[in-house]
């Protein structure tokens, strides 16, 4: 008995991207990016805002807005002097076409990524000591 021929194809191969700017690629490529962009969508803020609200390191989410600001993705809007240093405030611009985009490539845009596997099993991700 033959079984029938299973097709290898994943849904994102069936999605022409030949012609999409890699800086877009780039900005989906990762869910916290796409949850940056969501929080910006409306609104300004910083990132030390960002990181409180998101519950991630500053460290990690500035990285992250760096690489969508010099994508085009995310606009400065304006700096202040806080505590000694300089907060910049940024605004997402294009966030519709972004998250459709990222929807139509199977972005889990929560954050839930399968590339956690650690949270499916209920476990916490290892720490460097």
């Amino acid at each position: 008995m033959n079984a029938a021929p299973r097709s290898t194809a994943s849904p994102v191969s069936s999605i022409d991207v030949k012609g999409v700017d890699t800086r877009l690629l780039r900005a989906l490529a990762h869910p916290l990016r796409l949850q940056i962009l969501e929080l910006l969508s409306g609104r300004v803020a910083c990132p030390k805002e960002l990181a409180d609200e998101l519950g991630v390191p500053l460290g990690r989410l500035s990285y992250h807005v760096r690489v969508l600001a010099e994508g085009g993705w995310l606009e400065l809007v304006s700096t202040q002097p806080r505590r000694g240093a300089v907060a910049h405030f940024y605004k997402a611009t294009l966030v519709d076409e972004l998250v459709a985009l990222a929807r139509a490539l199977g972005a889990d845009i929560a954050g839930e990524s399968s590339a956690r596997p650690h949270r499916e099993l209920g476990l916490q991700p290892a720490t460097v000591v």
